[in-house]
């Protein structure tokens, strides 16, 4: 996944006055062979088997962070 980060004021929508951002975009890709391949949102999330949401996440730690989400997951000291 990649963004591309734009300058400038959001979009005003005159239905009901309201700015939505449009500050970064986000192109998919999916490598097949050696080459990348620019896929839709929709083709992304099923080839790679995940949510909406999950893109979701992982867009937003894009932006505030710049890296994707490290696992949260517990790691224990001892197998059992």
């Amino acid at each position: 996944m990649e963004v591309n980060m734009f300058q400038g004021q959001p979009a005003l929508i005159a239905d009901d006055q309201k700015r939505i951002d449009h500050s970064a975009a986000f192109v998919y890709k999916v490598r097949m062979n050696v080459k990348d391949c620019a896929v839709c949102r929709q083709a992304f999330i099923s080839l790679h088997g995940i949510t909406k949401g999950r893109v979701f996440n992982i867009q937003q730690n894009l932006l505030t962070s710049g890296k994707s989400p490290m696992d949260q997951r517990v790691k224990h000291d001892k197998d059992p």
